[in-house]
């Protein structure tokens, strides 16, 4: 197998291997070199099924080489660490040693950056998810006073109705005492019925502009009230 190995380290990076003038190659042989070509496709995984079963075969230290290489390719930077660094622990004479030092150093390096990148990346999920929860929720008591409010024109539509009955009934009363008790009685039932309609309105009016200035001012939105001569306008604008 020795005249193999000085041929694994240059496989993968050409195109025809180096030992293609020599006799048939062994099964090892013929294993690494289909994972040279799967390598070079990009097809890793395939590459690292085939290498370690010629290292199986073989116990070549710089299939180990290939194997680290192989794995760096498909992503795993921890894989390809442990693989060279039991590459230059295996193999009797390693010619690269200091590139492939520096290698492991640089792989270490890029995955300090990806771990800090990640735990980033959860601090930020995390102050996003407490910002959803803790994002405040519009107050149901603007809608409270409004709905109070259109119940207070109800009650005063129902004052004025009673009192417009009373007025009717004392065009009808013969009698003059009577016909004064009853007008007095409608005049404090349109006075009642003034006071829900006054009461009803500016209650409803409140609560419902409070109610949208909540919901806008939650949602980041712009709102204002415009006064123009004859008329008043609600204007929201969302971003």
């Amino acid at each position: 197998m020795r005249p193999i190995a000085g041929a694994f380290l240059v496989c993968l990076t050409t195109a025809q291997p180096a030992w293609a003038e020599e006799p048939p190659p062994d099964r090892a042989t013929q294993l690494f070199e289909e994972s040279a070509e799967h390598y070079r496709a990009g097809r890793f995984d395939r590459a690292i099924q085939l290498l370690e079963e010629a290292h199986r075969l073989s116990g070549e230290p710089v299939l180990l080489f290939n194997l680290a290489k192989a794995h760096e390719g498909k992503g795993d930077r921890k894989a390809a660490i442990a693989l060279y660094q039991r590459y230059l622990r295996e193999a009797d004479d390693v010619p690269d040693r200091g590139a492939i030092e520096r290698r492991i150093a640089t792989l270490r390096a890029q995955m300090e950056e990806q771990r800090a990148l990640e735990r980033k990346i959860a601090q930020e999920r995390r102050r996003a998810d407490e910002a959803a929860r803790e994002k405040p929720t519009p107050s149901p008591i603007p809608w409270v006073l409004a709905g109070v409010g259109v119940a207070g024109l109800a009650v005063g539509g129902a004052l004025a109705g009673v009192a417009a009955s009373k007025e009717s009934d004392v065009e009808e009363e013969p009698v003059q005492l009577e016909a004064e008790k009853l007008l007095e009685e409608a005049k404090t039932l349109a006075i009642g019925a003034n006071v829900a309609f006054a009461v009803g309105g500016a209650l409803l009016i409140g609560g419902a502009t409070w109610g949208i200035v909540d919901v806008v001012s939650i949602s980041d939105s712009q709102a204002r009230i415009e006064l123009r001569p004859g008329h008043a306008r609600f204007v929201v604008r969302f971003p």
